[in-house]
C-alpha cells in the first residue's frame, strides 16, 4: 500500500531515505565544491555496505545504493538542489528543536533551514518520486512544516517553507 510517507511500503525505501538525508547533511556541511559526481560514485560501495548492515540482501543493497547515488547526482545537478544545499546565513541541517508545551517536549528535526534575503527558509527533504502534481503532493506536508515554522516565529522574520524532492531535484514551496 503506497502512502505519502517515505517509510510506508518497502523497508528499503525508508533506508534509502535515511541514507539520502545523511548525505545531504554532509554535502550542506562540507560545501558543494567538495561533492563531485566522481565522489558520489566512489561511495557506492560504502552505501551498499551500510545497507547490508541494516539487513538488506546483496540485490536490495545494490539497488538502494544506486537509488541513493542517483538522487544525490540529481540534487547536485539541479539549480534547486544547489541552492538549498549552498551557503546561506544562519544555516543548519538536521537541526533538532524542542518546544516545551503542556503535553511534554516533542523534538522536531528540521532537515535544512537558513536565512536568504531576510526570509527564514525551512526545507524538508523527501525521497519519494510522486506521480502527478508536485504542489498537491507537497501540500500533504503543510501541517508538519507549520509546526516547524512555529518554532522560528519568535525570530520575527518572514518564513517560507518548502519540500525538496531529491529524486527530482525540485524545490516546491508550501507557504
Amino acid at each position: 500500500a503506497a502512502g505519502i510517507e517515505e517509510d510506508v511500503g518497502e523497508p528499503l525505501d525508508a533506508l534509502v531515505g535515511t541514507l539520502v538525508h545523511a548525505y545531504l547533511e554532509m554535502i550542506a556541511t562540507d560545501g558543494l565544491d567538495a561533492w563531485t559526481p566522481e565522489r558520489i560514485a566512489a561511495l557506492r560501495g560504502a552505501m551498499e555496505t551500510w545497507l547490508m548492515q541494516q539487513g538488506c540482501g546483496d540485490r536490495d543493497a545494490a539497488q538502494g545504493a544506486e537509488r541513493v547515488g542517483a538522487m544525490l547526482a540529481t540534487t547536485l545537478a539541479s539549480d534547486d538542489g544547489r541552492w538549498v544545499l549552498g551557503p546561506h546565513a544562519d544555516a543548519a541541517t538536521e537541526l533538532a528543536l524542542v518546544k516545551v508545551s503542556d503535553g511534554g517536549t516533542p523534538t522536531s528535526i528540521v532537515d535544512r533551514t537558513f536565512i536568504e534575503a531576510g526570509t527564514r527558509w525551512i526545507v524538508d527533504y523527501k525521497t519519494a518520486m510522486p506521480a502527478g502534481d508536485l504542489a498537491a503532493h507537497a501540500e500533504h506536508y503543510r501541517d508538519q512544516l507549520e509546526r516547524y515554522a512555529d518554532l522560528f516565529r519568535p525570530d520575527g522574520l518572514p518564513i517560507r517553507a518548502a519540500i525538496f524532492y531529491a529524486a527530482l531535484g525540485r524545490l516546491v514551496a508550501v507557504q
